[in-house]
């Protein structure tokens, strides 16, 4: 964790013991959204669950709204950790960066916590206009990274199409989390699901 990365009181957090405190809190957060969703996330109950009082959590994040923010600043930071690794890894290779953010994709939609916690931001963000904003927020960085992937290996497509082509590639991706955490469903083994899936990005992406 960095303080860039959480909404935490100012001041706070800034000593070795204050960042543990804080991961155990978004740690606590997150397990509670993944099984209570955003209305179950109170702030006593994350509380109980890090194994703090009240008022030490409120030390840190004065609010609910804080606590989930700082989630998601979470959340995004893993996601561009990843991606910035494959960029240093294939810095002269754009296809195989693709190919392997794609790959690190399918394998997180594999994830049932990532399911989950998916699921739970969808339920949420349909009639809570906080949590929407917060969507909306992950979307736009996801459309960012995919879009730059696909710019960077096909220079020559013009923006509109660019765009279009991102938000198909964000659609498959978006549909694997409902296919592949549906435990009726796939009949195919997921493996040949992801063949397909890699051939059908990397398609969309070099033509």
């Amino acid at each position: 964790m960095s303080e860039a990365n959480v909404r935490v009181r100012a001041g706070t957090a800034r000593r070795q013991r204050g960042r543990e405190r804080v991961d155990k809190i978004l740690d606590a957060a997150r397990a509670v959204f993944l099984e209570e969703g955003y209305a179950g996330l109170r702030l006593r109950r994350v509380a109980e669950i890090a194994g703090i009082s009240l008022g030490n959590l409120t030390y840190y994040f004065s609010s609910k709204a804080d606590l989930f923010e700082s989630m998601i600043d979470l959340v995004l930071s893993e996601y561009a950790r990843r991606n910035e690794e494959l960029s240093q890894q294939f810095a002269d290779d754009p296809a195989e960066k693709a190919r392997s953010y794609f790959e690190f994709l399918f394998a997180d939609c594999r994830n049932p916590e990532t399911q989950q916690f998916f699921y739970q931001f969808w339920a949420t963000a349909a009639h809570d206009p906080f949590v929407t904003a917060a969507r909306q927020r992950v979307y736009g960085n996801f459309y960012d990274q995919v879009c730059d992937i696909c710019r960077h290996v096909n220079p020559d497509l013009p923006e509109e199409t660019l765009s279009a082509r991102t938000y198909l590639v964000m659609a498959m991706v978006e549909g694997l989390h409902v296919i592949l955490g549906n435990a009726g469903r796939p009949a195919q083994v997921p493996e040949v699901i992801e063949a397909e899936f890699m051939k059908q990005t990397m398609r969309l992406v070099r033509s």
